[in-house]
């Protein structure tokens, strides 16, 4: 079995039990891994050590890259080194011992209320583009929605009467979250038109792609250049 054989299997494995954004999270960073590897077409499964993850960690350092990042690449590699082991692809569990660097993240500083201000002005509350990208802003903000929890919404999720809502959240579990009243009203208003979920401008209901882009756009037009969907969460969290 080659190392390519089984990522292509774990992949397929967790395209079965994972949502889409799980599954693209670890076919690039593992593919990211194999790209690190010499032949990996042909670099046997039962070869990997602990020699490739470390010359691994040090080309990604090499990068300058910030060790929150390589965290985050090593965790895929983590769990798929685990299901070699499980598998019996690998004698060893590299992932036993696989350690994760030490943080350097900086102070994240929040949104402040004149940003978010400035934002809003920005949505046209009188169309259903404006309304619909008015609502997936604030579901970030004001609900601490993750991206792909505001692409899978829909209107069934309401709960209008008690203000509630059900977010399908990581690990497709569901989770119950008040809703602001200014925000219930909106989106009530937004599937007024009809809608049952955020549809794209021109067709089919949005994707990552989409709210991608409405924050590249909102970042021009508003002129705060930091924002970005994470951002929200996390302004919310504090």
């Amino acid at each position: 079995m080659t190392i390519y054989s089984a990522y292509l299997d774990f992949i397929q494995e967790k395209s079965l039990y994972c949502t889409e954004g799980t599954v693209c999270y670890y076919a690039g960073n593992l593919m990211r891994f194999l790209l690190s590897l010499k032949d990996y077409q042909t670099f046997p499964a039962e070869g990997l050590s602990k020699k490739e993850v470390d010359n691994y960690i040090v080309k990604l350092r090499q990068t300058a890259c910030k060790n929150v990042s390589i965290n985050t690449y090593l965790r895929a590699v983590r769990v798929f080194c685990g299901w070699l082991y499980q598998q019996g692809y690998s004698e060893t569990n590299l992932a036993s011992g696989m350690h994760f660097l030490k943080s350097d993240k900086a102070n994240v500083v929040p949104i402040y209320q004149d940003e978010a201000a400035c934002i809003d002005a920005k949505f046209d509350l009188s169309t259903k583009l404006g309304l619909r990208n008015y609502c997936i802003f604030h579901l970030m903000l004001d609900m601490g929605l993750r991206r792909n929890e505001v692409v899978s919404y829909s209107r069934d999720n309401l709960i209008p009467e008690k203000g509630l809502m059900h977010v399908l959240g990581k690990g497709n579990k569901y989770r119950i979250v008040p809703v602001p009243e200014k925000l219930l009203y909106r989106l009530m208003e937004y599937h007024g038109f009809g809608y049952d979920r955020f549809e794209h401008q021109h067709s089919g209901p949005i994707t990552g792609h989409t709210v991608n882009q409405l924050f590249r756009h909102l970042k021009s037009s508003s002129g705060v250049e930091r924002i970005h969907p994470h951002l929200l969460r996390h302004t919310f969290a504090t």
